[in-house]
């Protein structure tokens, strides 16, 4: 067990010994609900930062306030570079002005939004994605931020490409 223990001192009349006052509080539930949100946060991150997804979160003002190192990878950027950039500065005029109306239409009416968008990898590659964006709410049940996630679908659109000139 954990304890928060205070300890004052009492002066008493001239000439009397000083008594002392101690307040002891168990803190040893707190602090392992402390742990248990640390490790959960610690997951939750390396789940997050490790997975072949691309995933962001848009501010009310859609700036970046969060993207994970696939996305980071895919734009040719740095990890943490990304932040505080708006879609279009982000993926470029095309994607980025496509994610910008979708974000716009999310905020708006706070119901998530799946759609798929093409957006380059590199000069002469693009990928197509299969995005998801989910509205995250305040405590006044305001749309505050919207994560975005988004799937890499090339391979399945050019194999159904192929197909469609087969027949």
């Amino acid at each position: 067990h954990w304890f928060e223990l205070s300890i004052s001192k009492m002066p008493m009349g001239e000439g009397e010994p000083a008594h002392f006052i101690s307040v002891s509080r168990d803190v040893t539930a707190r602090l392992e609900l402390q742990a248990a949100l640390e490790q959960k946060e610690r997951q939750f991150r390396t789940l997050v930062e490790n997975s072949p997804d691309v995933i962001a979160r848009f501010d009310s003002s859609l700036a970046c306030l969060y993207a994970n190192p696939a996305l980071a990878a895919h734009t040719r950027s740095l990890p943490g570079s990304l932040a505080g950039l708006d879609p279009e500065r982000m993926l470029g005029v095309g994607a980025g002005s496509q994610l910008r109306e979708r974000l716009a239409t999310v905020l708006k009416s706070g119901k998530a939004l799946a759609f798929e968008m093409n957006w380059p990898d590199s000069p002469s590659r693009l990928v197509c994605s299969l995005v998801s964006l989910t509205p995250e709410f305040g405590a006044e049940r305001e749309v505050t931020s919207v994560l975005m996630v988004g799937r890499n679908i090339s391979e399945l659109r050019a194999y159904q490409d192929r197909i469609h000139r087969m027949v």
